[in-house]
C-alpha cells in the first residue's frame, strides 16, 4: 500500500515528514505481525506545486519510483496541461488522481484525452464505479474505463469505516456494465502500480473493456 497524504495548502504536510511517518507506521505493523508493506508517496495539489523543489517532489513520488500523484481539482475550470508538462520537464511521471470526480474534466473531457496523449496516466477511485460519489461521477468513470482512459484503479481509502478500501466492490460494480476480465484486473491493480512504484516503463494499455450487451453509457 502506498501512503498518499495530501501535499496541499490545507493539511500542512511537509515533504520531509513523509518518510519518517511511513517508517513509524511500518514499525507498528511489523510489531503487530500485520503482513503489509507501506510505501511513501503523496497526493500533490496544483496549488502547492510552485513552492515544491525537485527534492520535495522526489520525497512525494509514489514508492520512490519517480511518478507523482497529481490531484485533479474538484473545481471548474481545470487547467492541468501546464502543470503536467512542468513536472515531466523536471523528470517526473504524472498519475492523475480521481479525474472522474473533477467537474472541470467532466465538462472538458478532451483535456483529459490530451493529458493522456502527453504521457500522463489516470487513477480512478474504485468506489466511483459503485456510485459512492453520485451517479454523474459513476457514469463518467465508466465512460473513461470504456474508452481506455483508466490506467489504475485505487482504493483512495481514508479509514476502515467511512472510506474503506472497496476495490473489489468497485470493480465488481463496473463489471456489471463492462466486460472486465482477469487481464483487465491485472493491468489496473497490479501491472501498472508495480511499474509506477518501481520506476519501470508502464505497460501498454490493455484493450478497453467492451460494453455488455443491452446496456448503453450515458452520452453515447
Amino acid at each position: 500500500m502506498v501512503a498518499t497524504p495530501h501535499l496541499d495548502l490545507l493539511h500542512g504536510v511537509q515533504p520531509d515528514a513523509i518518510a519518517p511517518a511511513v517508517a513509524a507506521i511500518q514499525e507498528e505493523l511489523d510489531r503487530a505481525g500485520i503482513a503489509l508493506l507501506v510505501l511513501p508517496g503523496a497526493e500533490v495539489s496544483t496549488e502547492r506545486l510552485p513552492e515544491l523543489t525537485d527534492a520535495d517532489l522526489a520525497a512525494a513520488a509514489l514508492g520512490g519510483g519517480g511518478w507523482l500523484l497529481l490531484e485533479c481539482p474538484f473545481t471548474t475550470p481545470v487547467r492541468l496541461e501546464a502543470a503536467v508538462n512542468d513536472l515531466q520537464q523536471r523528470g517526473f511521471g504524472v498519475l492523475l488522481a480521481h479525474p472522474e470526480r473533477s467537474s472541470g474534466l467532466r465538462m472538458d473531457p478532451a483535456q483529459l484525452v490530451r493529458l493522456v496523449e502527453m504521457g500522463a496516466l489516470t487513477s480512478v477511485t474504485a468506489s466511483s464505479f459503485s456510485g459512492r460519489f453520485g451517479d454523474t461521477v459513476r457514469q463518467f468513470a465508466l465512460t473513461l474505463l470504456e474508452r481506455g482512459l483508466v490506467h489504475n484503479v485505487a482504493s483512495d481509502t481514508h479509514d476502515p469505516t467511512r472510506r474503506p478500501p472497496g476495490v473489489d466492490e468497485g470493480l465488481s460494480a463496473a463489471g456489471r456494465r463492462l466486460e472486465i476480465g482477469p487481464a483487465d484486473r491485472r493491468y489496473l491493480l497490479s501491472r501498472v502500480p508495480h511499474a509506477l512504484i518501481s520506476g519501470a516503463v508502464p505497460p501498454r494499455p490493455a484493450p478497453a473493456p467492451a460494453r455488455r450487451a443491452g446496456w448503453r453509457l450515458r452520452g453515447r
